[in-house]
């Protein structure tokens, strides 16, 4: 028999936090394919066509991105009425609305639009990573808005939503980017001691989670790198 469509967009999700991008978006794709063969269900559609996005611009395909992006706008505009506001559906689309917008240095677009995800997404803050993926994302924009203290403030609250969503797990790779991202906005703002501790603690969660190889994992052990070369040259001439 056919595997179901969840069962395809579980394994796309899996792929997607582990870093295989393409082996997430053919999965998407096929997603979709199975949805449309099936009769067509224009929530889960957009749900993967969302999804499709969300890869397309990890991958730099900021063209494509988009196209997919307007189906699924078109597929919910469709459905009218019948999509509220917090549906996986309509933050899914937000978010990669929003992450299409980033891509784009449209930064008050970006942080508006994750305003209405961690607005919709309020009640459910932590049953799933999205609303930290929104904070952390809003982080971004304001960085570029307000300025690396304020963004701040902003990594942190998402830092501290991931770690309550840990239950008991000794790490998760939602902490580990919530980490990744404090130790860039610590290290932009001149603060390296604070960035090095950071970069040390994503690495101490994304190592065991999404593999060493994974490219947040890789980003957190080279600028820990860079930080404790600097240190090491400045304690050198200190010393002369």
């Amino acid at each position: 028999g056919q595997v179901p469509p969840y069962l395809i967009g579980n394994l796309a999700h899996t792929q997607r936090v582990l870093g295989q991008f393409e082996a997430a978006l053919e999965g998407l794709v096929q997603m979709r394919a199975a949805l449309v063969q099936g009769g067509g269900d224009p929530r889960q559609e957009t749900y993967a066509l969302a999804g499709q996005a969300q890869v397309l611009l990890r991958l730099g395909r900021e063209a494509p991105a988009q196209a997919v992006l307007a189906e699924a706008q078109a597929l919910v505009h469709g459905l009218g009425e019948s999509l509220y506001a917090s549906s996986p559906t309509q933050t899914s689309l937000l978010m990669a609305e929003a992450q299409l917008h980033l891509a784009g240095q449209r930064w008050g677009q970006a942080q508006a639009v994750l305003d209405r995800v961690i607005a919709a997404t309020g009640e459910a803050a932590l049953r799933n990573s999205l609303p930290v993926l929104a904070h952390l994302a809003r982080a971004e924009a304001t960085l570029h808005l307000q300025g690396p203290v304020a963004a701040l403030a902003q990594a942190q609250l998402a830092l501290e939503m991931a770690l309550q969503m840990q239950h008991g797990l000794p790490h998760t790779s939602l902490v580990g980017q919530a980490w990744l991202a404090l130790g860039r906005l610590h290290q932009q703002a001149g603060r390296h001691v604070p960035a090095s501790a950071a970069y040390a603690h994503a690495m101490q969660h994304l190592v065991p989670t999404v593999g060493a190889g994974h490219d947040q994992a890789l980003q957190a052990l080279r600028a820990l790198q860079v930080l404790q070369a600097q240190h090491a040259l400045h304690a050198l001439r200190d010393l002369r």
